[in-house]
């Protein structure tokens, strides 16, 4: 086999950085770019000209300022470049992922030779575009899995788990928690007057009215056909009392309105508190049933919390 010489693998190596699809620059001592080829610079948003010559803080801070090349995910750059710049360098070899004003990604690779650093990029838009929709449709299906379908809150099977999940929370730091059990009065009269559309759109309003009313990190779920159900954390009794008493006051002060109709609904409510004797799901939910049947017994449209 016949021996190349030196300078003729120099030149080689010089024509496939020109030629590469990949990125390619180097570093000195400064953080100053002293060699580069057009796709390094096209990452930066710069001519080859324009690259040569700046720091790696220079060329960042051009990037911020006018919104091109590498995008950077904050507003304080002093910030941002402090925390930049001390990764830099700190390993002889390392590799990360940078995104672009202009939608595209790349896995770069920063390698210490020396006191230069020899900066290597690919572009993998393609394939992070690909991952990407695959974790959004992932990230879809499991909405899908624990949202009922109509109402777009939480389902009966993925109220369980967080319920029974935030009641050994509060059990454990001897917390309550209250339960409400909602059941929407004479929705089969409604489904048969206005038919499944108006039920429907009433069991949205309805939705809609109640999560108005609740904070933020209640759980709310539609667990049955017209039966919904809110588990509401570290709350006391009085202030769980007035929750319930709202959601029946938004209920029923305003009429919904359906196919230029009006639809007048309302709502019954019972009420359960977790304590020693009623610590699991099962149970809360079997006495907060208890008093929603005797809500219903009683007249509907009112609360029930204690029967």
């Amino acid at each position: 086999m016949s021996k190349i010489s030196k300078q003729t693998i120099e030149d080689i190596l010089l024509d496939a950085i020109v030629l590469t699809n990949d990125a390619v620059g180097i570093f000195d001592q400064n953080d100053t770019v002293v060699f580069c080829n057009f796709q390094f610079c096209d990452i930066f948003a710069l001519t080859e000209e324009e690259a040569l010559g700046q720091t790696f803080e220079q060329i960042v801070r051009g990037c911020f300022d006018r919104r091109l090349g590498i995008k950077i995910d904050s507003d304080d750059i002093e910030a941002w470049l402090e925390m930049a710049l001390s990764k830099r360098r700190s390993k002889p070899f390392r590799t990360f992922e940078v995104d672009t004003c202009e939608q595209r990604w790349f896995r770069l690779t920063e390698m210490m030779v020396g006191e230069y650093m020899f900066t290597y990029a690919t572009d993998v838009t393609e394939s992070k575009e690909l991952e990407l929709e695959l974790i959004a449709t992932k990230n879809k299906l499991q909405r899908l899995a624990s949202t009922d379908y109509l109402t777009g809150i939480y389902n009966r099977r993925e109220f369980n788990k967080l319920a029974e999940q935030e009641l050994l929370r509060c059990e454990r730091n001897g917390l309550n928690a209250t339960l409400l059990l909602l059941d929407l009065d004479h929705f089969k009269t409604i489904n048969d007057t206005y038919g499944h559309a108006g039920g429907d759109s009433v069991l949205v309003g309805v939705t809609d009215r109640i999560k108005g009313e609740l904070r933020g990190y209640d759980i709310f779920a539609r667990i049955g056909g017209e039966e919904f159900a809110i588990l509401l954390p570290e709350v006391s009794e009085d202030n769980a009392i007035d929750i319930a008493e709202r959601c029946l006051t938004k209920v029923s002060e305003i009429p919904f309105y359906f196919d230029g109709q009006d639809i007048e609904v309302s709502v019954s409510i019972g009420m359960s508190v977790s304590s020693n004797n009623l610590k699991s799901l099962d149970d809360v939910l079997k006495s907060a049933d208890r008093r929603l049947y005797h809500a219903k017994q009683s007249g509907r449209n009112q609360l029930c919390k204690s029967a």
